[in-house]
C-alpha cells in the first residue's frame, strides 16, 4: 500500500484529499517462493549428485592407483577384481549421466525418439545380462516376454535398466518380467516380491529427485530413473505406472503395439484414398 497528499499553502498535508493506493502483491510472492524452491532444490540436487558421483570416481581412482603403483606384486585374481570394480564404477556413472541428460533434455524438448518395430524378448535379454554382472544374482523370470513393440530401442532398454536396477536394489529376492498385448497397447510387467513402495510415496516417486527407500548398504541414486522412465515411455507414446498387489510390486510399462500401429496406418491410409478418390 502507498499514499500520497497534497499541501496546503502552509506546507501541511492536505488529508481531505489524499490518495491511497493498494496494490495486490500475492502473485509477485507466490513467483518470489517458487523462485526460492528453485534454488533450494537445485542447491540440494547439485550436492546429491556431487556426492553420489564422488563415490564412483572415489573407487575407481582407487583401484587405478592401486594397479598403477602395485599392479606388478598383485596376483591375477586380484587385479581382475581391480578393473571389474573399474568397470562396475564407470557403468554406473554413465548410467547416472545418461539419465541426468535425459532429464535436462526433455525439459527443453530435445530427446531424440526414433521407434520401430521390434521384438521385446532380446531387448529385456540384453538389460538382465548386463544387471545380473553387475548388481547380483537375484532370481528373474522372464520367459513370457514375446511381445513386440513401437519403441526406440536405447529408450526402451533405459527403461528397463532402470526398472531392474531398482527391483535389485529395493525389491525381493524374486522378479519376474512378463509382457502382454491389448489390441493398441504393449504391456511390459517387471515385477518383484518386495515389501514395495509405501502407500504415501507411490505418486511422488516419479517425480525427479525423488527417492522412495533409504535402505541401509545399498548404494543411493538422484532418484531419476523413474522420473526419466516415465518420461521417456510417455515420449514413445506410451506409460509408465506402479501398483502393488498380493505381495508383488509392479511397475507397469505401456507401449503402441506393432499391430496397433499397422492398423492406425492402414485406416489412415485408406482415409487418404478415400480423399483423394
Amino acid at each position: 500500500m502507498n499514499w500520497s497528499t497534497p499541501r496546503n499553502p502552509d506546507g501541511t498535508a492536505d488529508l481531505s484529499k489524499a490518495v491511497v493506493g493498494i496494490v495486490d502483491i500475492t502473485k509477485v510472492k507466490e513467483a518470489e517462493r517458487r523462485l526460492e524452491e528453485v534454488i533450494r532444490s537445485k542447491d540440494e540436487f547439485l550436492a546429491s549428485v556431487s556426492h553420489e558421483l564422488r563415490t564412483p570416481l572415489t573407487t575407481i581412482y582407487g583401484s587405478a592407483e592401486s594397479l598403477i603403483e602395485q599392479g606388478a606384486e598383485l596376483d591375477e585374481e586380484l587385479r581382475s577384481e581391480l578393473v571389474q570394480f573399474m568397470a562396475d564404477e564407470s557403468r554406473e556413472m554413465a548410467n547416472m549421466v545418461e539419465d541426468l541428460l535425459v532429464a535436462a533434455r526433455a525439459e527443453i524438448g530435445k530427446v531424440n525418439i526414433v521407434q520401430e518395430a521390434l521384438d521385446l524378448g532380446p531387448m529385456v535379454s540384453d538389460v538382465i545380462t548386463a544387471a545380473r554382472m553387475h548388481e547380483g544374482n537375484k532370481e528373474i523370470e522372464f520367459n513370457s516376454v514375446t511381445s513386440s513393440a513401437w519403441v526406440d530401442p536405447t529408450r526402451f532398454k533405459q527403461i528397463v535398466r532402470n526398472l531392474l536396477t531398482n527391483a535389485f536394489r529395493y525389491g525381493g529376492d524374486h522378479i519376474r518380467i512378463e509382457s502382454i498385448s491389448l489390441g493398441p497397447t504393449t504391456f511390459l510387467l517387471v515385477s518383484d516380491n518386495g515389501t514395495g513402495v509405501p502407500e504415501d510415496r507411490r505418486d511422488a516417486i516419479f517425480e525427479a529427485y525423488e527417492r522412495a527407500h533409504k535402505r541401509s548398504g545399498v548404494t543411493a541414486s538422484v532418484g531419476l530413473g523413474l522420473a526419466v522412465s516415465r518420461q521417456l515411455a510417455r515420449l514413445m507414446g506410451g506409460d509408465l505406472n506402479y501398483e502393488y498387489n498380493d505381495g508383488w510390486s509392479t511397475f507397469r510399462l505401456e507401449m503402441p503395439s506393432v499391430e496397433g500401429n499397422v492398423r492406425t496406418s492402414m485406416r489412415d491410409q485408406d482415409l487418404g484414398l478415400r480423399q483423394v478418390s
